[in-house]
């Protein structure tokens, strides 16, 4: 999974926020974080496939909340939620309640070899232009270090989503912890077509970014909390 980090005011945020959570920052720093990566063997609360849709790439717009009558609960919200396959985004909307569009999409990785590193690149096809987020990796993958951002922005195993009526879902989607290598990112992205007006500001300079190792996850039906 490649990751491009953005600063965020808190603000920002607050028009997408289920009830019941409260953006969460990071020694005082908010982040949003684009997302891509390959979801490969996809089935539907881990039972259900879904033919000519087991594996496709995702890209999505995300920032960091907590459970607000609990500290302990951290998770993500996604702002927007882009797919290449039909099924896949319609199911997105319909079953996960998320704002999801359906892009064309691919992706391609480099695997390291003798004086070359890993790199990895993902498209996606938004109506004016062909979208793309690359990245190289340097030196090997790491876990996270305690109190570092890559850690503050991956262990997290839940996502909230605001449901059409008003309340609010939880999601459990647990995984062991990921490795991540350093990178150096090149994004090409409309941002304002792809993700609204609203965010162009906060999308204009990434801080950081990162390549997450990823594994297998289990996606869990979600859940009315608020």
């Amino acid at each position: 999974m490649a990751m491009l980090n953005f600063e965020a005011k808190r603000e920002t945020l607050l028009p997408y926020l289920p009830a019941g959570t409260e953006p969460e920052d990071w020694n005082g720093t908010y982040f949003v974080s684009l997302a891509a990566f390959a979801a490969l063997n996809v089935k539907i609360y881990n039972k259900i496939s879904i033919p000519f849709h087991g594996s496709f790439e995702e890209v999505n717009l995300r920032f960091y909340v907590k459970k607000n009558l609990d500290s302990e609960k951290h998770g993500v919200v996604y702002i927007r939620q882009i797919l290449p396959k039909r099924a896949a985004a319609f199911l997105g909307k319909k079953i996960f309640f998320q704002n999801s569009a359906r892009m064309r999409m691919h992706h391609t990785v480099t695997p390291a070899s003798p004086g070359k590193s890993l790199s990895v690149e993902y498209f996606w096809k938004s109506p004016a232009q062909w979208n793309s987020l690359c990245m190289e990796t340097d030196g090997e993958a790491r876990l996270p270090s305690d109190g570092s951002a890559a850690k503050f922005m991956l262990d997290r195993s839940l996502v909230y989503v605001r449901h059409p009526s008003g309340i609010t879902l939880e999601q459990k989607m647990p995984h062991p912890p990921w490795r991540v290598w350093r990178s150096s990112p090149k994004i090409i992205c409309d941002m304002e077509e792809v993700f609204g007006p609203e965010l162009r500001e906060t999308l204009s300079v990434p801080v950081s970014s990162f390549l997450v190792e990823g594994s297998s996850m289990r996606i869990h039906r979600p859940e009315a909390v608020f």
